[in-house]
């Protein structure tokens, strides 16, 4: 029923990814058939549907300026459809009681080990409901290289809130590789000196521009068919085409991959995708939940 579909009866979807399974009896070949679906939801709702893949059973769509009463109208004459948005592999959100130490991933349930003193922080003037504080060197989160956060040659995607407060640069944020160069198994996400930038494969690749201190920014990484997209704030993206093997599958939060370059702030609502970009192009950041 529409009551359960995961959006509400009013405002406008933005680059929502919808999956959408099908079977086909009709002598008309599958590529037609998805063809024809989006002509028809767009010259029927008046939005901006485009295709995002076609697997197997199931076409992925992502809408943009449709309005949701009017695609639901639209949808109400087919069978079985259902929108799903795409779950994360991996969830840390920072909420909870000042002090905690206890972290949790709530997509997956990885093991997340804490390293030093990581703690949850409560403060009214920016985040009441509690965030990740990094106090400096040996202070991260790391979860060791598993199938699950392992990329391969697919599309991802990294993303979380940030709000550095200092410390020495480069303050490493993300960290996917080993200590091992040409550091083509992962990436690390950085700010040096004041600029939040990529490195990949012995080199940076990627520069966002200026991280400001004491300020939340939402930062985004994902890639799509090879082609690598940097966001700071929803803005439009950087770009970088490799389609390299990520293969090592650990995720270290608040330093670099030897435990160094420390982080000196707060994340919160933290999230990986393993198989899906969420964007391409410019978007409004989710809701801090911090």
């Amino acid at each position: 029923p529409p009551s359960t579909y995961p959006f509400g009866a009013a405002g406008l979807l933005s680059n929502l990814p919808i999956q959408l399974w099908y079977g086909n009896t009709d002598t008309v070949s599958i590529p037609a058939l998805v063809n024809n679906f989006v002509t028809a939801v767009n010259s029927t709702t008046g939005g901006n549907a485009t295709l995002l893949a076609l697997n197997g059973g199931h076409v992925e769509l992502t809408y943009a300026q449709i309005v949701p009463a009017t695609l639901l109208a639209f949808l109400a004459g087919a069978e079985n459809v259902v929108p799903v948005i795409p779950a994360p592999v991996f969830r840390l959100i920072g909420n909870g009681a000042n002090g905690s130490t206890s972290f949790v991933d709530s997509a997956s349930g990885l093991p997340i080990v804490r390293n030093g003193s990581v703690s949850i922080v409560t403060d009214p003037s920016f985040a009441p409901n509690g965030a990740i504080s990094f106090t400096g060197t040996g202070n991260y989160l790391s979860v060791s290289s598993i199938a699950a956060l392992t990329m391969g040659i697919g599309d991802f995607t990294y993303r979380g809130w940030f709000r550095l407060t200092g410390g020495l640069t480069p303050n490493a944020l993300v960290t996917t590789f080993t200590g091992s160069a040409p550091y083509t198994d992962g990436f690390k996400l950085y700010r040096d000196p004041t600029d939040i930038k990529i490195y990949h494969n012995s080199a940076e690749r990627m520069s966002r521009g200026a991280m400001s201190l004491n300020v939340w920014h939402h930062i985004q990484i994902g890639r799509a068919g090879g082609i690598w997209y940097h966001f700071l704030d929803g803005a439009t993206p950087a770009n970088y085409i490799d389609s390299s093997n990520q293969s090592k599958g650990q995720l270290i939060l608040g330093a670099d991959e030897s435990g160094g370059s420390p982080m000196i702030g707060y994340m919160t609502d933290f999230e990986v995708y393993k198989g899906r970009c969420l964007n391409t192009t410019a978007f409004t950041p989710p809701t801090r939940s911090a």
